[in-house]
């Protein structure tokens, strides 16, 4: 049998400050199941209370989902290469890819080839 995890990506916890500057370095963000948006991003204001995220996606089905962010349940960030998960209002995980140029241009391509 063959042992590949030493080469499995592990999860690494980072501030706050840290995946919000991850957040507003991206060029959009993704959900698990492959919806594009751009996240609305507020300042830091350590406080608990603060909102300083607010996603909202729309499925290929057409529901509209949305997700707002607060410091406090947000202080340490779970993270694995370019997938983050953040915990919104409710007491929900959200995990979603930070994108970039490259990873963006294969979402247009997908999206372009399925409506054809």
């Amino acid at each position: 049998m063959i042992d590949d995890t030493e080469d499995a990506p592990t999860s690494t916890i980072i501030t706050l400050a840290e995946a919000f500057l991850a957040l507003e370095e991206c060029s959009a963000v993704s959900t698990e199941d492959g919806e594009l948006f751009y996240p609305d991003l507020y300042p830091l204001k350590d406080s608990d209370e603060n909102e300083f995220a607010y996603f909202e996606w729309t499925t290929a089905e057409g529901l509209t989902f949305n997700a707002k962010f607060c410091e406090g349940d947000n202080q340490m960030v779970t993270a694995c290469e370019n997938l983050m998960t953040l915990i919104d209002v409710e007491g929900d995980e959200i995990t979603f890819y930070l994108l970039g140029p490259l990873r963006i241009q294969h979402y247009l391509d997908m999206w372009t080839k399925e409506s054809q």
